[in-house]
């Protein structure tokens, strides 16, 4: 009996012992249950505080952010870790000149003025970028309308996390591919155009998108489409750049990047914009050496900083074929060897936005300022090339340099005023050239208000007041001859329809009213 309740209650300590583990497991099961409920229910009401489509954004590059809204159209491709964003907008501009046209609407390019015939088409082809100058018969199209939806935009983006960091890329295209080249009667006939496609790996961006030189936040608030006169142009070209990041916060970053080059020379062939005196046999421009491009910028609770700059070489090669007349340089000068010469120059570009917290905390004050010994590429509305040919067979630097100044006020966040001013200026050799009518300046100016009732809604009022200044007037009578040596021209033959003959004025203005709706989606 003693043996049996000996071991009876030995094995009812190993139970009640047994029981006891058990239970404490258990407890732990069901705390660690607990923890995964409280950490789901922590990330769900977190999901709940953001936006709808917040959980799904890809990770942006802090440079090239898109224009869009990056919360909106975002989600995970099905069966893939990739998440795909479709975004854009459209765009509709609408213009009233009341002096010469300077282009279609939203569109106040100021390219230069050329020859009779080049400046003719700023009445003759409705996309034509130029002031008529004032005396010429063009000049007299004043007071008008214009309406544009060509630079309505379409982007395309995904973002796929890897071991090397997320890996992204960008498509973007807006309709403005050759401008508005079909007859207006029936349609307003617009083709696709390429303006950025890239790919971002980690701190890497390979691809076709802005230059270095270029820096959305410290650029005015502008209605018009074009980036603002005596800022940096914002093109897009094929390039490989890094991106290093000083701090984890990014409040100070370092950009490279290596760009295709162009060598942009007046009377090359392979220029696309031919201001000076054409060279009498077919040219070549041959590139060895890209674009050589850094940037520094700080961000901060006062606003942000940048500087740039770019390093270029520009090379003619004429490939041994000397011509007749080689280069005319005005005055029957002309160099008649073959043409092998390249030349090294230079750009830099400086800006910041400084937050005044003036009526709202969004309240800026914009400033940048350029200037480059071959800049007429990276400067915007440089009216003319990097360098040109002379007399002598050598390629010579045109310098430009230009400023900008804005202000932008917000009232509350759904309005925005902003005030801007800007200047171009070009040392164009006029002496290696036979232009008439040579552009040399220009300047902007511009108020608009935007009402932005909602993220995706914009619309927007503005006045602007343009000038281009060129070298000399325009000839209105049908030849004309241009003297280097005494920097004066002359005017022969019958004078044109409309005019008084000899040569028009050298200063062309405008006053325009535009106006923009635009829908992000």
């Amino acid at each position: 009996m003693r043996s049996f309740s000996k071991y009876g209650m030995m094995v009812a300590a190993v139970a009640l012992m047994a029981s006891s583990t058990a239970a404490k497991a258990a407890d732990a099961d069901i705390q660690a249950l607990q923890k995964q409920i409280d950490a789901l229910s922590q990330q769900l009401n977190a999901m709940k505080a953001q936006p709808a489509g917040m959980a799904a954004t890809p990770t942006k590059n802090p440079y090239d952010v898109l224009m869009t809204d990056p919360t909106r159209g975002a989600f995970v491709i099905p069966g893939t870790n990739t998440t795909l964003h479709v975004g854009g907008f459209i765009d509709l501009q609408a213009t009233f000149d009341t002096g010469s046209s300077v282009g279609p609407a939203g569109y106040a390019q100021l390219a230069g003025f050329n020859s009779r015939s080049y400046v003719a088409n700023s009445v003759g082809s409705p996309d034509s970028p130029n002031i008529a100058l004032p005396g010429t018969p063009f000049a007299k199209a004043t007071e008008r309308f214009q309406m544009d939806p060509r630079f309505s935009r379409l982007n395309i983006q995904t973002d796929t996390p890897s071991e090397f960091g997320d890996i992204g890329t960008v498509v973007e295209m807006d309709f403005d591919g050759d401008g508005l080249t079909a007859s207006q009667k029936s349609t307003y006939s617009v083709s696709p155009r390429l303006r950025r496609a890239f790919v971002t790996v980690g701190n890497f961006v390979i691809g076709q998108t802005q230059q270095l030189t270029y820096d959305g936040p410290t650029n005015v608030a502008s209605i018009d489409n074009n980036e603002y006169m005596g800022q940096e142009a914002g093109n897009r070209w094929p390039q490989i750049q890094y991106r290093w990041n000083i701090d984890p916060a990014q409040k100070h970053q370092v950009y490279f990047s290596v760009e295709a080059p162009y060598s942009d020379v007046v009377g090359i062939s392979a220029s696309s914009f031919t201001a000076g005196g054409n060279m009498a046999y077919q040219t070549d421009v041959t590139s060895h050496v890209p674009d050589f491009s850094a940037k520094f910028v700080e961000n901060g609770d006062w606003g942000r900083f940048f500087a740039a700059g770019v390093l270029r070489n520009i090379e003619v090669n004429t490939d041994g074929v000397p011509g007749s007349t080689a280069f005319s340089a005005g005055a029957a000068s002309a160099y008649p060897g073959a043409i092998v010469n390249s030349i090294w120059g230079y750009f830099v570009d400086t800006g910041a936005k400084f937050y005044t917290g003036i009526m709202h905390p969004k309240s800026a004050v914009y400033v940048n300022a350029e200037y480059g010994t071959m800049g007429a590429r990276n400067a915007n509305y440089s009216g003319g090339n990097s360098a040109v040919v002379g007399s002598d067979g050598k390629l010579h630097a045109q310098p430009t340099w230009g400023f900008d100044v804005g202000y932008q006020q917000y009232l509350n966040d759904h309005w925005q005023a902003n005030l801007n001013y800007g200047l171009q200026y070009q040392w164009n050799k006029e002496a290696y050239q036979s232009t008439l009518g040579l552009w040399k300046q220009g300047q902007e100016a511009e108020f608009n208000v935007f009402w932005m009732p909602t993220t995706y809604l914009n619309f927007g009022v503005a006045w602007l007041w343009i000038e281009e200044d060129a070298v000399m007037g325009q000839c209105v009578s049908a030849t004309s001859a241009w003297s280097a040596a005494s920097s004066s021209q002359t005017c022969t033959g019958a004078a044109l329809p409309g005019t008084l003959g000899g040569i028009s004025g050298s200063k062309a203005y405008d006053n325009r009213f535009e106006f923009r709706t635009r829908v992000t989606f």
